[in-house]
């Protein structure tokens, strides 16, 4: 007999209303519907970005060239570009928010507001975030911001043009840049985000911290979720700095005081220190996250556990914490004390060290490995080898004697570049393509094996506390490596039972079924798992073969899928204690006596049948 559970299976739900289109898509507390609309938005700025980048490139192509005019140059006023000709003051604003669209509004909000919003409820077994209205003002927020900035093209003046450090006094004073209303507007725009951006930082480490699933230990939660919480301690550690001093900024600009004037008694150098004191940790915002979903997807398509996944953890805590000894070595011009600047420069080098680890820790996950090329593995390589380049080149500079004659040359620009645009952004690339690539895999995986689409190799929430007692040389561990649930393969002459995936609707529901749930059996089937039902046995030899290990050393978690897919799961009577923990000791019977019917159980089951048991 075989039976089938679908979607159409789910109890309904009584009494609830369908919420509004308004209210589900726009203002939606939903983390994965907020994480979309960061998407969306930070895509905008970033093609925004790309486009005045290549107004600079094409500027510095054909200089005052009226032969070769600006592509729909004709479409801006003169003000900005005459007769095809990018004007001066048009440039410095170009140059200007270039970089502040591509820091501020494209990769900041791609990596954290979205992938943060999107996966860490996801990866931890959390329903939401801790605080879903503040997550969906910390959208709503930035929407204003961006507009404020999108609003300095359009006013007396044009935009900001002192660059997007705005060093002061040049961003003080409109007679030195010819910019006034843009300038403050730059200003303001950037405050404002700055407290969208402390909302969200807020909202992640309370979710991580609090709201994992049970048996989610800090060493089992992915290396992306790793990533995203220290991040969003320095966003809020870092980002107060930045808007303290825009705030001084503004007062500076509009109500006439005087902290970075020095004919006012102020110190212009005193704007550099608070700017790139959070300029530096803001280097590692853009480029951590990265790190920790290039280590996923190179782990996911490599058919392995990450290499070195404590070293990898331990690399993100330290470079994280050496990034804030750093920030001097952007002030190596500034006439700093020469003792200062040596230390400056041995912190920068150190910070090469556990970059370095995860580099070596990147390509010993691909070596040897069952190397799959899709698309997004394509993207992840990639950003190893522009992250190896940006950060060679990163050794030069953090040398004094050579940074004092590299500074502002495009050596530096090249840098920064290497390692945010051609890393950071290969990363997103990377992440946006591997839904789409994954079922496509697994749809080959269906083809050829029905069987192992029902067991989800990399779902993190299946059976986090399934071996408490395993080796650190167990292989493969099931340490989460990415969200992938593939399709069920339909049910055919071989299964005893047949589960939706649509069906499942989160980690407690899947436990449940696979463990407490009585498993329908074909008469005269009883017989015991291990060694004595061929098809089991099969199953879990061709899973051992895909997953390039012995049979023998299949987790746990494995095994009582492919037995309770092949109908190898020995009878039962109700639900309870005795009925999860002789599934779990039957498919285990290898080792030797089952375990006594509680204690055999891992905690996370045992959490949910007292939840069960209450309701």
């Amino acid at each position: 007999m075989t039976t089938v559970v679908t979607a159409d299976a789910a109890p309904a739900h009584v009494g609830h209303d369908e919420p509004s289109f308004v209210r589900k898509y726009v203002f939606s507390t939903d983390h994965k519907v907020i994480g979309i609309q960061f998407l969306f938005m930070s895509l905008l700025f970033l093609v925004l970005g790309g486009l005045l980048a290549m107004g600079m490139r094409w500027q510095l192509a054909f200089p005052a060239d009226a032969t070769h005019p600006l592509p729909g140059g004709s479409l801006l006023p003169e003000t900005m570009v005459n007769g095809g000709v990018v004007l001066p003051e048009f440039y410095n604003s170009l140059v200007t928010m270039h970089g502040t669209f591509m820091v501020f509004f494209a990769i900041m909000p791609l990596l954290v507001g979205v992938y943060a919003n999107y996966l860490i409820p996801l990866q931890i077994g959390a329903p939401d975030m801790a605080f879903p209205r503040l997550n969906m003002m910390s959208f709503w927020l930035a929407v204003p911001a961006g507009l404020i900035m999108l609003a300095g093209f359009f006013v007396e003046g044009g935009h900001a043009g002192a660059g997007w450090t705005a060093y002061a006094p040049l961003s003080v004073m409109p007679e030195y840049s010819g910019v006034y209303n843009g300038q403050v507007l730059w200003t303001l725009s950037l405050i404002i985000l700055g407290f969208s951006s402390l909302m969200g930082a807020v909202n992640y480490i309370t979710t991580v911290v609090n709201m994992r699933a049970p048996g989610m230990t800090w060493m089992r939660l992915p290396l992306s979720v790793w990533a995203l919480f220290i991040t969003a301690i320095l966003v809020l550690l870092a980002i107060p700095i930045l808007t303290g001093a825009l705030i001084l900024l503004l007062f500076d600009q509009v109500l006439g005081t005087g902290f970075f004037l020095p004919e006012a008694g102020g110190q212009p150098l005193l704007w550099q220190h608070l700017f790139w004191f959070f300029g530096h940790p803001e280097v590692y915002i853009l480029i951590l996250p990265a790190m920790g979903i290039v280590s996923e997807i190179i782990s996911a398509f490599s058919r392995k556990p990450v290499f070195g996944y404590n070293a990898m953890v331990l690399a993100i805590i330290a470079i994280a914490f050496l990034g804030w000894i750093v920030w001097g070595h952007h002030m190596f011009q500034s006439g700093m004390n020469p003792r200062l600047g040596t230390t400056f420069m041995v912190s920068t080098m150190v910070i090469a060290v556990p970059s370095a680890i995860k580099t070596f820790n990147w390509l010993g996950t691909m070596w040897r490995g069952d190397l799959h090329f899709h698309t997004p593995m394509l993207h992840a390589v990639a950003f190893v080898a522009m992250f190896v380049i940006g950060g060679l080149s990163g050794v030069f500079v953090a040398s004094t004697a050579v940074d004092i004659f590299l500074h502002d040359t495009y050596f530096v620009v090249a840098h920064i570049h290497y390692v945010l645009f051609g890393g950071s952004l290969f990363a997103i690339f990377a992440a946006i393509l591997v839904p789409e690539d994954v079922r496509a895999d697994d749809e080959r995986d269906a083809r050829q094996d029905p069987l192992l689409a029902h067991v989800h190799l990399l779902q993190p929430d299946v059976l986090p506390d399934a071996q408490p007692g395993r080796r650190r040389d167990d292989a493969p561990h099931l340490r989460p490596h990415a969200v992938r649930v593939p399709p069920a393969a339909p049910a055919d002459e071989h299964d005893d039972q047949h589960v939706g995936v649509r069906a499942v609707h989160g980690a407690a529901h899947l436990r449940v079924q696979l463990l407490l749930e009585p498993v329908p059996r074909r008469e005269g089937a009883g017989e015991p798992v291990a060694g004595e039902h061929a098809g089991v046995d099969g199953a879990v030899a061709a899973a051992a073969r895909q997953l390039r290990t012995d049979a023998g050393r299949l987790p746990r978690t494995v095994r009582v899928q492919l037995a309770g897919v092949r109908g190898g799961l020995p009878p039962t009577g109700p639900a309870g204690y005795a009925g999860a923990a002789a599934r779990a000791g039957g498919v285990d019977g290898a080792r030797g006596s089952p375990p006594s019917p509680k204690d055999a159980l891992p905690s996370a089951t045992r959490t949910h049948l007292t939840e069960e048991s209450d309701r």
